[in-house]
């Protein structure tokens, strides 16, 4: 391993540490959200059920990706608030390598966006919450579609429709565009591991939780705002 090598791991290594302890001053100021997926996550391993109550199976949680990974990172470090700051730091690391790898590791574009994320407002009060998880999968799509790495891109689509289902929406366009461009062979790739991803999430929500999809799209598809308009329309 050369000198250069050594020196890029320590940098995203002293860069992990201090994210990790940037993050630690906002531990304790969690939105509710984000300790209904602390109860999911504890939920895993101590009491081998998916709900948020101990006792109750319950299909609300709109992130198996991100619950499934806080639980096995709260288990690990045994403190699962503790869990969430190390996934985030986890995250934010290989969003910015792999915002590194699509500027071409032009310095000055990561730092600030890097900047813009970590002290945005907005993304400190999602902590806990699946939308870091999810602009690091669409980072991941982006770059391996500037790459044409297409044997890897319906994995990070599966892997970024289990973060939140709307991720399916990415893939549709993707797929449009590969009509479009006639590419017969990228799109049989890209959906067979797609399905290899999803499918077996969707199995395991049927079979063991009763629907394919959380109860909660349910009610918010029920409620209307006073202007007439839904959750979806």
């Amino acid at each position: 391993m050369n000198n250069i090598k050594i020196k890029t791991i320590l940098l995203f290594a002293v860069f992990f540490l201090m994210t990790v302890l940037f993050l630690s001053l906002f531990k304790y100021s969690f939105i509710d959200d984000a300790f209904i997926t602390l109860s999911y996550a504890k939920n895993i391993f101590t009491n081998h059920i998916w709900g948020m109550s101990q006792n109750v199976i319950s299909n609300t949680a709109t992130s198996p990706l991100n619950v499934i990974l806080l639980a096995i990172i709260g288990t690990l470090v045994g403190n699962y608030i503790n869990g969430i700051v190390i996934l985030t730091s986890l995250i934010i690391l290989f969003l910015i390598i792999f915002l590194l790898k699509i500027f071409d590791k032009r310095m000055p574009i990561v730092i600030a966006l890097g900047s813009v994320i970590l002290f945005n407002p907005l993304f400190l009060s999602t902590l806990g919450l699946e939308s870091l998880l999810y602009s690091l999968f669409i980072t991941i799509v982006v770059y391996q579609l500037i790459q044409k790495k297409y044997e890897l891109l319906g994995l990070s689509l599966g892997f970024l429709t289990i973060t939140r289902p709307d991720g399916i929406l990415l893939l549709s366009v993707i797929i449009l565009f590969f009509i479009f461009e006639k590419r017969k062979k990228e799109i049989k790739l890209v959906l067979f591991r797609f399905f290899c991803v999803v499918i077996p999430c969707l199995l395991f929500s049927w079979i063991f939780l009763g629907s394919f999809i959380p109860l909660t799209f349910f009610i918010k598809v029920r409620q209307v705002w006073p202007s007439g308009f839904s959750y979806v329309v």
